[in-house]
């Protein structure tokens, strides 16, 4: 059985702004996806399906290297 999501937000990738709280991080519409991780490190994911769920905790979505769409931040309980 999967916990309840208690919080989620709409993410618009950005290059400056990391995210107000981390998260796992769902793609509505796939395609490339650069990520940074709470630990600090960046990663790429490439061909990213729709509907896709990124289960590491993601401080930052960059604009640059991202294609995705349709990203939503989310935490459970």
């Amino acid at each position: 059985m999967r916990a309840i999501t208690d919080y989620g937000v709409v993410v618009t990738p950005s290059d400056t702004v990391e995210l107000v709280k981390p998260g796992a991080l769902f793609v509505g519409t796939g395609g490339t996806l650069k990520v940074k991780t709470v630990s600090g490190d960046d990663l790429t994911f490439g061909s990213v399906p729709d509907g896709y769920e990124v289960k590491c905790e993601v401080i930052q979505v960059y604009a640059t290297g991202t294609s995705a769409t349709n990203l939503v931040l989310y935490r459970d309980k």
